[in-house]
């Protein structure tokens, strides 16, 4: 049995996602008890309460990037616009304010875009100190879509 999940591991370890790039997927061992983890960048906290494929879409984006994605706003009750998809569990914020402004705040919003756009996400929008995706659909939200906004 051993030797059958080792074969697996090797087998699944890398998957081909849009434009050839190898993504890595990492599996719980013995010091995670055995079980599997669900996603190789963020934790099951950290992505609580999002909805459909909006996790593991992140989790591909940020092995793309190969930056650290700092989720600042995910499922929220209230702070945002009205519809909007972080009410709904379908979007999520990743922050650029830690950067330093310039060059390491530009790069990593340049990693982070690509990764994203990499990804699939079709509704994207980039501010000063953060870039919004989510995965919101017609007929609630228009996609696809990338717009410029302020942080608020």
């Amino acid at each position: 049995m051993r030797k059958i999940i080792v074969w697996v591991r090797n087998v699944i370890s890398k998957i081909c996602v849009p434009g050839g790039v190898g993504l890595k997927v990492r599996f719980g061992g013995p010091e995670e008890g055995g079980r599997m983890a669900k996603f190789h960048y963020f934790t099951d906290d950290e992505v609580a309460g999002l909805q459909g494929d909006l996790p593991a879409k992140l989790d591909m984006a940020r092995g793309i990037a190969g930056v650290p994605f700092r989720l600042t706003a995910t499922v929220a009750t209230d702070g945002h616009s009205p519809n909007s998809a972080h009410y709904k569990g379908l979007a999520v914020d990743i922050g650029l304010g830690h950067l330093a402004e310039g060059t390491e705040r530009d790069s990593a919003r340049h990693a982070i875009l690509k990764g994203c756009f990499a990804a699939g996400f079709g509704r994207i929008e980039v501010c000063p100190l953060h870039i919004h995706v989510d995965i919101g659909q017609l007929p609630d939200y228009y996609t696809p879509l990338c717009w410029i906004g302020t942080d608020s």
